[in-house]
C-alpha cells in the first residue's frame, strides 16, 4: 500500500517511479478485469442463445427437460437465467447508461421479452405469461444486485425527500 505522499505523487525519485509503476499495474489490472467480464458476458450470451435455439427446435438437452418438469422448475429457470444474463451484461458493459437507463439490464429485458413473445409464432413453444414475469423478476433482481449499496441508499433518500439532490447516476458514464 502506498503512503498518501507517494499516491499524490509528491515524493521525488524512487518513490515517484514506484508510484508510477503501481498506477500502471492498477490500470492494467482494471483493463484485464474488464476484458474478462466482457468475455464472460459473451460466453453466457452464446450459451443462452444456444439453449433458446435448441428449445425453439424442440431439442432441449435432458438436464433442461428434467428442470422443466419439476414443479415451478421452468419459472425458476427463467428467473435464474434472466438474473445471470442481467448481471453479466451489466458487469461486461461496465454500467454504461443511455440517459437514465443502464444498457446491460435494458438489453436483457428487451431480449428476454422478445424471445418470450416470439414463442407465439413457433409450433414447439408456448407463450407463457408466468415465464415472462419470471424473466422480468430475474432482470429486476439482477439490476438490484448490480446497483451499488450507496446508490440505492441515495435513491431511497431522494425519493423520500422532495429536494432535488444530485444522484450518483449523474457521475456515471452516459452515452448519447
Amino acid at each position: 500500500r502506498l503512503s498518501p505522499r507517494i499516491a499524490r505523487g509528491s515524493c521525488p525519485g524512487k518513490n515517484r517511479a514506484r508510484a508510477d509503476r503501481v498506477r500502471a499495474n492498477e490500470v492494467r489490472s482494471r483493463q484485464m478485469t474488464r476484458l474478462a467480464l466482457r468475455l464472460l458476458a459473451l460466453v453466457y450470451v452464446a450459451a443462452l442463445t444456444r439453449l433458446v435455439f435448441l428449445a425453439d427446435q424442440g431439442e432441449l438437452p435432458a438436464w433442461a427437460l428434467r428442470v422443466h418438469d419439476q414443479p415451478f422448475g421452468d419459472d425458476l429457470a427463467h428467473l435464474l437465467l434472466a438474473l445471470g444474463l442481467t448481471v453479466v451484461l451489466d458487469l461486461g458493459l461496465g454500467s454504461w447508461r443511455i440517459a437514465a437507463l443502464r444498457v446491460g439490464p435494458s438489453l436483457a429485458f428487451l431480449a428476454l421479452t422478445a424471445e418470450e413473445l416470439s414463442q407465439h409464432f413457433l409450433d414447439q413453444r408456448v407463450l407463457s405469461s408466468s415465464d415472462m414475469l419470471a424473466s422480468w423478476l430475474g432482470v429486476a433482481l439482477g439490476l438490484w444486485l448490480c446497483t451499488p449499496q450507496q446508490e440505492r441508499q441515495l435513491e431511497g433518500e431522494t425519493s423520500s425527500n422532495s429536494s432535488s439532490a444530485p444522484t450518483p447516476a449523474a457521475s456515471r458514464r452516459v452515452i448519447g
